[in-house]
């Protein structure tokens, strides 16, 4: 369960201070009378498919993935989550409810700001609208190259693909965890590799 956590304005300035720096200095007094934050445990829901989003999120420390449901129930990451990263607000855009379960892989520190906020500010605050299209555009261009991968990629090119774009989280997750946590962690990590080469009957694969 998660526990809020109790910020001045003033402590909380810096903490979120990529997203407030696009604030007027007029509105920065409503995003921090209604922003939230709250502290997770690993593995705990930030949200989860089929809720109603009510807030764009913004990740103080830690680490979360984003995930579809998959053939067989089994979960998909579509997407990794670190500081500093903002999650959260597409599905209010379209009028839909979430689509993804967002989870924290370690524990971590969430900022939560009201859409409404958000929607009010983007009406007259150029800086914003443009940082929030910018971060869209990066994310359809991943979900592009995701695409690319799958259709034209074989299964080696795909896996190293996959690697090398977790390697900046993992060094991440190696500087806050145990050394025998994080080599836990690579312990799931292969076996999804195993269940991936078993479920495709690949016997050459060589991890």
């Amino acid at each position: 369960m998660s526990r809020t956590i109790t910020y001045s304005s003033k402590q909380l300035a810096p903490l979120i201070q990529p997203i407030a720096v696009l604030f007027d200095p007029e509105s920065e007094y409503r995003l921090f009378e209604t922003c939230s934050v709250q502290a997770y445990k690993k593995n705990e829901n930030i949200y989860t498919v089929g809720d109603v989003p009510r807030h764009l999120h913004y990740l103080i420390s830690g680490s979360a993935k984003s995930c579809l449901a998959g053939m067989g129930g089994r979960q998909q990451i579509i997407r990794l989550l670190k500081p500093s990263d903002i999650f959260g607000y597409r599905e209010s855009l379209a009028d839909k409810n979430r689509t993804t379960t967002v989870t924290t892989l370690t524990d971590s520190v969430v900022c939560s700001i009201p859409l409404e906020v958000i929607v009010d500010e983007v009406a007259h605050n150029p800086r914003l609208s443009h940082y929030l299209l910018h971060h869209l555009s990066l994310l359809l261009a991943m979900a592009d190259q995701r695409l690319l991968s799958l259709t034209q990629k074989h299964l080696r090119g795909r896996i190293a693909e996959t690697l090398i774009s977790t390697i900046g989280l993992l060094v991440a997750l190696l500087s806050i965890l145990s050394f025998s946590l994080f080599c836990s962690l690579l312990v799931v990590i292969a076996k999804d590799f195993v269940f991936l080469q078993q479920h495709l009957n690949i016997n050459h694969l060589c991890l």
